[in-house]
């Protein structure tokens, strides 16, 4: 496929951007966190009410969000969370589906691959109900694009995704129904792709599936650079149909966006094959036969992606698309189906300088034409929801300011007319044009201008003075040049016929009675009066939408100057004819002076004809407790006239009845005359009701203004019907510190269904390592009477030291009578911070070595939940020395030893040696390990030494001690004779030193 050149186009794309955002644009903020991530889908459901999802990580991990926005931007309900798991949830898409259901899909991320996921709700008008809570659909796939989910004609979900396998990558799908989940797939419906990197489906008026996606089909070559368009087309079951067709080559960045029409799809994608990236449109028939093939929409200076299309209630497509200006933008304009053209060249913009979110922006068109977009807002902390309103202008009311139809010429005419705003906001320069012809030949013409306030209504006045008589068109249109391009133009236009008459004569007509029914004949009267001077021949003629009525439509009269005559005219009324009104008109006209004109008017009542049937749908029947009733009849209208009903009903059982939520007695209508409505009486029915009860419900159907009224009784029985209301106390966000220790949780169990039952008490899933026990009754299965309460205390007892965080119990209650009702309550027990310490071996005994070393085995555990760290001391002899070695580790001084580290319920085995000194004073050391968070906390080894017994250490004592002083005896008492003698040696040579001295 080759590229056209740009220049052969150039009168196809757009050629001018507004700078500005239009004022009849709301731009409101409905979602608020500061963590909203790329990812947001929407689907409006038949009633113009938004289901929105998107992924958030408010809490810490992506989960999945949903929210309803009414027709008017108001939030139902507060931000619903739809996943409450670990895992990091992302990509999810919603479709509406049938009676107010809704179906989410998202995919869940486990360690590189991916699961597919899907719920759904309920909205009842005031809550949302979740029917299916987070079932799988399909585990550890590796998905290549985003899921895509659209609706078929039977109100489920069909669900298309990519996978890429070892070799090549394919296609699925699955149907999904609210209620129940999967009801067909799923299905590989093509395989052996070369690679699919987005895809997008529609589903045809005739159920088949219609699916385009980005990549290569079959090419094995990575290296190929023609990424391309597909398109196929297959059955509701997934059998293709027509083999998958390249439609344009693309980058691989490219994200389709697709529609159908009657027999042809219509793609909008984004590509720069003509410099920036720019905005390319293309359209086939659904047999793949090319319509407009790939015809660039925007400049080659504009850098515009991701674009997405939507019908319109005009049959135009909705174009909106991101656009780079100065900053990121979001643009619109719309398409013409037939050639791709645009319908204004020039777009403009719904938000400025926006932050730029992943894919196409999400827009939304309702049945009304208006604009439901959602983005990102630029701080990125949440989500902002766009409306773009079409302006409700319309001309109310047009008449002249005069007493019947009839003017008279050369006298001046004031019309007023009344325009009504019901738009929120004020709309000015809006311009208004009055067209004034008789016979196709305009006599007047007149433009104005005019502003007006928001929800209001103006009157407006122009003047007119005839000259010629005649029958005249009176038209006002509001923008007759049709600037306002997003205008309801149904009530735009109003229209009425004046009779313009010359007066030479008197003229009045009349009917000979009151009001007529269907089949009935009548005559009308036209008395004339020759008031002028001559005399006159004049032709009465019977105009107006009734003409045919009357078998004579025209007489001659010839009056006398100041003579009367009456004309009379017959007529019958029709059999089929509508209660009401009816104009007839007669123009007189003189045959000498043909500008000698009158015209004259006057009324023919239809009156009402009631014939109305109502059919009851009054079998027995039997009802179901807790449950609305309903209680159908058909209301069939026979007469001439759109006729309002009045409902009402009455129940011996004080049962209230509504109608549609209204509450009796209702108006229902109008019904068109020969026209049918099908109608029902809701009863909600209470729960607690008597089982067997007979009701007797009448219910009546009775003219609103008068006429037959029709009644009938049902008679019901009320079935058996076993509930229970299960509530939980205890838990809720708890915190559980104290280990070991049990959880009181109060259960208190109600009987509120019409018959006793035995409920069957337990808890169904709950997290590992916890023991339940039901304490008070001793048995969990309670007999319950109608309307008893009973309460049972259970008692939740970890096994071990449960972990950080939120621990979820589920509670259910189940009547014994009833397997398929099962009544549940979530707990969730919030356990914190948890510390504890535990010596494997609380005392050992030890034979001492005295003056030697000792070595001791010493193990720990951390009990608590969160990772910690121990401070190890000893008390007793040895521990100024003692040194500790961990498993293979290295030996260090107890003193110089730090915190030892452990994780949650890890443990810890050391050597501890020290050495004993030769006297012992006491006989047990203590090992002390104590948790450095809190000293609180810790446990001790003591260690016993198994010294010598008392007595023979006291002997032995005994017995050293007299050794040692008779010893020290022995040494002293030589020590003194040895001092003793060597005194004496000395004196004795001092004695000789002296005597030889003398001789």
């Amino acid at each position: 496929m080759l590229f056209p050149a740009l220049d052969d186009l150039s009168g196809q794309v757009l050629e001018d951007r507004e700078s500005t955002v239009p004022l009849d644009i709301m731009d409101q903020q409905i979602v608020f966190s500061s963590s909203v991530p790329d990812m947001i889908s929407t689907s409006l459901d038949k009633k113009g009410r938004m289901d929105l999802v998107w992924s958030d990580s408010r809490t810490g991990s992506r989960e999945i969000y949903y929210l309803k926005i009414g027709r008017q931007g108001w939030k139902l309900h507060n931000d619903m969370r739809i996943t409450s798991t670990s895992a990091n949830s992302i990509n999810p898409v919603v479709c509406s589906t049938r009676n107010d259901t809704t179906i989410i899909v998202w995919v869940e991320l486990h360690d590189g691959t991916f699961d597919l996921m899907m719920s759904s709700l309920l909205y009842d008008g005031m809550d949302m109900e979740l029917l299916l809570d987070g079932i799988q659909l399909k585990a550890r796939i590796d998905l290549s694009s985003e899921p895509v989910l659209r609706t078929n004609s039977d109100g489920r979900g069909v669900l298309f995704w990519s996978e890429k396998g070892e070799y090549d990558y394919s296609i699925s799908m699955m149907e999904l129904d609210p209620a129940t989940g999967v009801t067909l797939g799923p299905v590989e419906v093509l395989s052996g792709l070369g690679e699919v990197t987005s895809l997008d489906m529609e589903i045809s008026s005739e159920g088949d599936l219609v699916l385009v996606w980005n990549g290569r089909y079959g090419s094995k070559d990575i290296t190929d650079p023609n990424y391309g368009i597909y398109f196929t087309r297959m059955s509701a079951n997934g059998t293709v149909l027509l083999p998958p067709i390249r439609k344009s080559i693309t980058g691989n960045q490219t994200r389709p966006d697709l529609q159908i029409g009657k027999n042809s799809a219509y793609l909008v994608f984004s590509s720069d094959r003509y410099s920036h990236s720019g905005v390319i449109f293309s359209s086939f028939t659904l047999d793949g036969v090319d319509l407009v093939d790939d015809l660039p929409l925007t400049p080659p200076e504009w850098y515009c992606e991701d674009p997405s299309i939507q019908w319109d209630p005009e049959g135009n497509l909705s174009l909106v698309w991101w656009d780079k200006g100065k900053g990121w933008s979001i643009y619109r304009t719309a398409l013409s189906p037939e050639d791709g053209s645009a319908v204004d060249t020039s777009s403009y913009p719904l938000t400025l300088s926006a932050f730029r979110t992943k894919g196409h922006p999400d827009q939304q068109v309702d049945g009304d034409g208006n604009l439901h977009l959602v983005y990102i807002n630029p701080e990125r902390d949440g989500i902002r929801l766009i409306r773009h309103l079409r302006p409700d202008l319309a001309v109310v009311d047009l008449h002249p300011d005069m007493s019947g139809r009839t003017a008279i010429t050369g006298e001046r005419i004031t019309f007023r007319l009344r325009l009504s705003n019901s738009w929120p906001y004020p709309l000015q320069g809006i311009e208004i044009s009055s067209l004034i012809t008789l016979d196709g030949e305009v006599m007047f013409i007149s433009r104005m201008e005019r502003d007006l306030e928001a929800s209001s209504e103006q009157d407006s006045l122009f003047e007119w003075t005839p000259s010629v008589p005649g029958l005249y068109n009176v038209t006002v249109m509001i923008d007759p040049d049709g600037r306002i391009a997003e205008m309801n133009e149904s009530n735009n236009i109003r229209r009425l016929e004046l009779v313009v008459a010359r007066q030479s004569f008197d003229v009045v007509s009349r009917t000979d009675n009151a009001d007529y029914i269907p089949g009935e004949g009548g005559e009308s009267v036209v008395h004339i009066k020759n008031s002028g001077t001559a005399e006159l021949h004049l032709n009465i003629s019977v105009l107006g939408d009734i003409s045919g009525w009357f078998g004579k439509r025209w007489d001659e009269a010839f009056l006398d100057v100041g003579s009367e005559k009456d004309v009379v005219f017959s007529f019958d009324v029709p059999e089929d004819v509508l209660a009401g009104d009816y104009l007839v008109l007669f123009e007189i006209r003189s045959l000498r002076e043909r500008e000698d004109l009158t015209m004259t008017h006057h009324q023919i009542r239809i009156r009402k004809i009631y014939n109305n049937n109502v059919d009851f749908n009054n079998y027995q029947r039997d009802i179901d407790p807790g449950k609305i009733q309903r209680l159908t009849f058909s209301i069939t209208n026979n007469g001439n006239s759109p006729m309002f009903y009045t409902i009402d009903g009455t129940n011996d059982a004080g049962i209230p009845m509504s109608v549609a939520g209204s509450s009796l007695p209702d108006t229902l209508g109008p019904i068109q005359p020969s026209s049918r409505m099908t109608s029902s009486i809701d009863l909600e029915v209470p729960r607690n009701l008597t089982a067997g009860k007979n009701i007797h419900v009448e219910i009546s159907v009775e003219p609103a203004e008068g006429g037959q009224r029709f009644s009938s009784t049902y008679n019901l029985t009320v079935l058996e019907l076993p509930w229970v209301e299960l509530e939980v106390i205890g838990g809720n966000e708890q915190t559980w510190c104290d280990d070991w220790s049990v959880l009181d949780m109060m259960v208190n169990l109600t009987n509120t269904g019409n018959a006793p039952d035995l409920v069957v008490l337990e808890i169904t899933d709950s997290p590992p390592g916890w023991i339940s026990e039901v304490v008070d009754p001793i048995s969990s299965r309670v007999s319950l009477e109608p309307g008893e309460n009973r309460t049972v205390l259970l008692h939740l007892v970890p096994e071990d030291v449960p972990g950080k965080g939120e621990h979820n119990f589920l509670f259910e209650a189940s009547p014994a009578s009833r397997a398929d009702l099962h009544f549940t309550q979530k707990i969730s027990i919030e356990v914190g911070e948890i510390l504890d310490v535990s010596v494997s071996e609380k005392e050992a005994v030890l034979i001492p070595d005295l003056g030697g070393k000792q070595r001791v085995l010493v193990t720990f555990t951390n009990d608590g939940n969160m990772d910690t760290s121990y401070i190890v001391s000893i008390k007793g002899p040895g521990s100024d020395s003692a040194t500790i070695e961990p498993m293979g580790g290295k030996r260090v001084l107890l003193n110089e030893s730090g915190p030892i580290s452990l994780q949650a319920k890890g443990s810890m085995s050391l050597w501890l040696e020290f050495e004993l000194p030769e006297k012992v004073d006491q006989d047990t050391i203590i090992v002390n390990i104590t948790c450095i968070d809190d000293p609180a906390i810790f446990d001790e080894m003591v260690i016993h030494l198994q010294l010598p017994k008392g007595s023979d250490y006291g002997s032995i004592m005994m017995i050293a001690g007299g050794i040692l002083a008779f010893s020290l005896l022995v040494i002293l008492f030589l020590a003194t004779r040895f001092l003793m003698n060597r005194r004496e040696t000395r004196r004795k040579d001092l004695m000789d030193e002296e005597l030889d001295d003398d001789i």
